[in-house]
């Protein structure tokens, strides 16, 4: 049974520190940020926006973080629902899919050792 209210006070904590690391990694990364200030522009433009750059940045930045924990949720449930044989994010240790989902994030790491890996 899922507590609701549990499970949106830990999912804003999350989005807060999704945030928090997105706006890290644009401040970062000069590439990321041009191309953030782009799409801005673009938009503004054709008059399509009227938000100055950071405020329409922020609210690019919390569609982002909602998109990934919905979509960590959903994966989620798929797994701990058994609609896939093996899983990508995790379960519990007593099922051994926890470990399976570890040892197929450490293969993936090992194929692309350039990827960024946030859990090193």
């Amino acid at each position: 049974m899922i507590d609701a209210p549990r499970l949106l006070a830990d999912l804003t904590k999350q989005l807060t520190a999704l945030e928090a690391d997105l706006r890290q990694r644009i401040a970062d990364l000069p590439d990321l940020r041009a191309s953030l200030h782009a799409e801005w522009q673009v938009a503004a433009e054709a008059n399509r926006n009227s938000e100055p750059f950071q405020s329409w940045a922020d609210q690019v930045i919390t569609q982002a973080g909602v998109h990934w924990l919905l979509s960590c949720s959903f994966l989620r449930f798929v797994e701990d629902n058994g609609l896939v044989d093996r899983p990508w994010l995790g379960g519990t240790p007593e099922s051994g899919r926890l470990a399976l989902a570890r040892d197929r994030h450490d293969a993936h790491f090992r194929q692309s050792p350039l990827s960024p890996d946030p859990q090193r």
